[in-house]
């Protein structure tokens, strides 16, 4: 069945959980976008499906960086990410966001 008519999966729990294949799928799907203070990583979680940014600050004080020239984080740096999406995850507590999965992540520079 598709259309109006398709009943929706429930969301999923908020659960601080990880897995072994979060990384990797988060990598495979992300983008990666330079700004003035590091990179935002954009993408989808693993565990929820929910579209997500993640942004890793590298930069915390102004800078003389110039324009079209970008931070970002050092290569090979392994970085903690968890989901940030804004969707409805039951049982998450207040002040908390996505739905409590985490990973971690390794930039590395492309040689596009």
């Amino acid at each position: 069945m598709s259309g109006p008519d398709k009943p929706q999966e429930p969301p999923s729990l908020y659960e601080e959980v990880t897995a072994i294949g979060y990384a990797e799928a988060f990598a495979n799907a992300c983008t990666a976008v330079p700004n003035r203070r590091g990179v935002v990583l954009m993408g989808t979680c693993p565990r929820c499906g929910h579209a997500m940014e993640y942004p890793l600050v590298t930069q915390v004080f102004q800078n003389t960086t110039l324009p079209g020239s970008h931070a970002l984080p050092a290569p090979g740096e392994e970085h903690p990410l968890l989901c940030t999406c804004l969707e409805a995850h039951p049982e998450r507590p207040p002040g908390e966001e996505g739905c409590g999965a985490y990973w971690n992540i390794q930039l590395t520079r492309s040689s596009s």
